[in-house]
């Protein structure tokens, strides 16, 4: 009665939600008509993924949020932070927010078959963002995140801006 995707090796914050796989079978699932709970972990040094905080966490907070009044079409984007689970900080309601790309550069690249491919770079760090932002509750406050998505992604002042423009 839940499809869930992950726990995938990096944060799914703010704007890269538009890029992941972990995110998009969630949405998906509500294509489908079925919950979805989409799981990811942020690390701090790619090399060294700690996955003791979702391994000691994760059971209850599938529980927790499956646990809460649902409304259809929302799938629930997870973020755990990167730190021990002695140091994890609880469950916390988020949104969305901005994230953590400042920027992104595509690079042209060829590979061995001497085809030409693009290659996306983020450049990540620190942004100002709403308190309760999801990017602030993992990063800052070493709690899990919980930000409730939906397919609608319609940006409603340009749509009433732009509605009342054309008349």
């Amino acid at each position: 009665d839940c499809v869930l995707s992950g726990v995938s090796r990096g944060a799914t914050l703010g704007a890269e939600t538009g890029f992941s796989g972990t995110v998009g079978a969630g949405m998906t699932a509500l294509l489908l008509g079925q919950r979805a709970i989409a799981l990811s972990l942020a690390f701090g040094e790619r090399r060294e993924v700690d996955w003791a905080t979702p391994e000691a966490t994760g059971a209850a907070v599938i529980a927790a949020l499956h646990a809460l009044p649902w409304i259809n079409g929302v799938c629930m984007n997870v973020n755990f932070p990167p730190v021990p689970p002695a140091q994890c900080g609880p469950l916390t309601i988020t949104r969305q927010g901005l994230g953590r790309v400042r920027d992104i550069h595509v690079d042209t690249r060829t590979d061995p078959r001497l085809v030409d491919y693009a290659w996306l770079n983020f450049e990540r760090g620190p942004i100002d963002d709403a308190s309760d932002s999801e990017a602030l509750v993992v990063h800052q406050q070493h709690a899990i995140a919980a930000t409730p998505l939906s397919l609608e992604r319609t940006n409603s002042l340009a749509y009433d801006t732009m509605r009342a423009a054309l008349g």
